[in-house]
């Protein structure tokens, strides 16, 4: 009963901002309607209605929280390109400057989930040089060293860690967890375990299999090997008994084929060896910072409606 009692009440509701949206579509009423529309979770509904208010009062001194609530609106939606976009729009205008870190930290989270990396962390830089609590600054500086783990911007993100240890000189816990994400870290950006698809690549023109050899898959490189020591042969029986039929067929269909297939797929072997090594690396990366976590001092990056001026 009292579920039938709520639909009812909120029909009612909905009718009478209606009507008044009809006979006066002030930019509060249409504004509430949004509201209304986004406390239910009919986020579409929201953003049509937050659309309107824009329509009847362009300059509308509601702007800057019509642009936010249509940017969270998106989120909610998964819609994070666009929910961007209504960030930076809600950031032109005139807001306190602690609104305006909440926005550009939501700003900066948006383009890591619209996978945006580059610009979530210039964001994020900007943030970190804006934002006078040094103990906001580790929040700030820790998920900027996530997004720099993320591109495999290794040299960077060695670099944010050294301002991490620095903010964190004075907590033994959580420089021990900076410790241990210090020394795969500094691998990465200073001497990584790659190897080059181009000289695997001319080892095996030289001697097949060599290439495998060098990127450390031996089974392949053996296999590789092998295979063309054995055309060879047919390729030099052929020449020796004088089939020079045997001779063309071999080296066209079979000789060429296994030897420049192998020279492709070295290359092909090495930068797929060299992708699985970073992925592990940047997972064990991304392992040791989850356990930053509970080090980190809370942000309230929650909107308020009382925040905004009107």
């Amino acid at each position: 009963m009292k579920f039938i009692t709520g639909q009812i009440y909120s029909w009612i509701v909905l009718l009478l901002v209606a009507y008044s949206l009809q006979a006066n579509p002030t930019d509060s009423v249409i504004v509430a309607m949004g509201d209304y529309f986004f406390t239910q979770q009919n986020y579409s509904g929201a953003i049509t209605e937050y659309q309107r208010a824009l329509f009847y009062n362009p300059h509308t001194s509601y702007k800057g929280y019509i642009w936010t609530k249509l940017a969270l609106a998106n989120e909610a939606l998964a819609h994070f390109g666009v929910a961007a976009s209504f960030y930076r729009k809600a950031l032109l205008v005139p807001l306190p400057r602690q609104l305006k870190n909440k926005l550009r930290f939501r700003l900066a989270l948006s383009y890591v989930r619209a996978g945006k990396f580059s610009l979530a962390t210039l964001e994020l830089m900007k943030l970190k040089h804006q934002i006078p609590d040094a103990h906001i600054r580790q929040t700030v500086t820790a998920f900027q060293l996530m997004v720099l783990i993320l591109q495999k911007q290794w040299k960077q993100a060695y670099q944010t860690l050294q301002q991490l240890q620095t903010l964190w000189s004075h907590n033994p816990e959580a420089a021990s967890v900076l410790h241990q994400l210090e020394i795969p870290l500094a691998e990465l950006a200073q001497h990584p375990r790659l190897k080059s698809p181009t000289t695997a690549q001319r080892l095996s023109t030289v001697l097949p299999g060599l290439g495998q050899m060098y990127a450390g898959d031996w089974k392949n490189g053996l296999n590789a090997l092998l295979l063309n020591v054995g055309t060879t042969y047919l390729l030099w029986q052929s020449l020796t008994i004088r089939s020079y039929l045997d001779l063309v067929l071999i080296g066209s269909f079979v000789w060429w084929r296994y030897y420049e297939g192998n020279r492709v797929r070295t290359a092909l072997i090495v930068k797929e060896r060299n992708t699985r090594y970073l992925n592990t690396m940047k997972l064990r990366l991304l392992a040791y910072l989850a356990q930053l976590g509970k080090f980190l001092p809370e942000m309230d990056i929650e909107i308020r409606l009382n925040e905004f001026p009107h």
